[in-house]
């Protein structure tokens, strides 16, 4: 257990968490984590319990790669999960702010979700994503990528652009409850 306030700059990705934690911050105005656009700032794995709370997650980086297989003349993409939050367990955000994140050939740019979400009184903002195009750059869900199960409440979604894709892409029924919550999903170029 520590107390610190200001920025946490990281300058390489940080181990995937593995352990059921809680971290709590100061306030979103006192405490960011960022990735310094050169790194994901947080990776939680499966069958893990967690908590983010009053800090800020900003200026993450991920990205996929483009491959061509053997006896193939096309190439082939591998995309990546999220670069500022991605998790494959539980996680519950409260009262944080998630911006400003990067990536090519992603699920999610700010948030990817694979297991079980809560998101209450929180922002995810500006989203910078390329447009997709011959190389397979694209990202889906700018914003935010679900593939499990998301409770959202009192949240704000807004500038979060996924290279012509959605600022929230949730498959089919993923959506598990929102309310009250307001997407203001503008584009941005």
């Amino acid at each position: 257990s520590f107390t610190t306030n200001g920025t946490i700059t990281l300058v390489t990705e940080l181990p995937a968490i593995s352990d059921n934690t809680t971290i709590t911050g100061p306030g979103i105005n006192l405490l960011t984590v960022s990735g310094n656009n050169l790194v994901r700032v947080f990776y939680f794995n499966a069958d893990t319990t967690n908590s983010l709370s009053d800090l800020t997650v900003a200026a993450g980086y991920a990205s996929g790669f483009t491959y061509i297989k053997p006896g193939n003349k096309y190439p082939s993409s591998a995309v990546t999960n999220a670069a500022g939050i991605a998790s494959a367990g539980s996680l519950t955000l409260q009262r944080c702010v998630v911006r400003d994140c990067r990536t090519s050939r992603s699920y999610g740019a700010n948030i990817y979700n694979g297991g079980i979400l809560e998101i209450e009184d929180c922002t995810i903002s500006g989203s910078r994503n390329p447009s997709p195009n011959s190389q397979g750059t694209e990202t889906y869900g700018g914003g935010l990528y679900n593939r499990g199960i998301v409770r959202m409440a009192n949240c704000l979604i807004t500038n979060c652009a996924a290279g012509g894709w959605r600022s929230i892409l949730m498959p089919f029924d993923m959506l598990s409850a929102v309310s009250p919550a307001l997407f203001c999903a503008r584009m941005v170029t």
